[in-house]
């Protein structure tokens, strides 16, 4: 079965070593003053994250490739660095929404592995 494309990212741009790689599922959210934050998952197992500044700004995007192991390494010192802080990150996160929500987008495939996990839990339950 054919799945929807994602689409594709360049990595290493600019270097020998760059090339296209299949966007395999993604996450974005859209903050205050425009700014898009993104997490792709790439072919290969690896992400890549993002920021998009509006050209207004005049802000350079920011990207980063990373392993899985890496990149919850780096969610894992940002939430450590605001609870050394004494700084509630959820609360930091709604304040950098345009009001009270954050405007995302998602691959389906995302909900579909969602919805497949649930299934699968209510199964075991029901074998009990």
């Amino acid at each position: 079965m054919k799945t929807k494309s994602n689409g594709k990212i360049t990595v290493a741009f600019g270097t020998a070593q760059q090339h296209q790689l299949e966007i395999e599922e993604f996450v974005k959210s859209k903050f205050k003053d425009d700014r898009v934050f993104s997490v792709l998952k790439i072919e290969g197992g690896s992400f890549v994250v993002s920021v998009e500044n509006p050209p207004e700004s005049g802000r350079a995007n920011q990207q980063m490739w990373l392993s899985k192991e890496s990149l919850v390494g780096i969610a894992g010192a940002i939430m450590l660095y605001f609870t050394v802080k004494g700084e509630n990150i959820h609360e930091l996160i709604r304040n950098s929404a345009d009001g009270e929500i954050v405007p995302y987008t998602f691959s389906d495939n995302i909900v579909d592995q969602m919805n497949k996990e649930i299934q699968e839990l209510e199964s075991d339950s029901d074998e009990k």
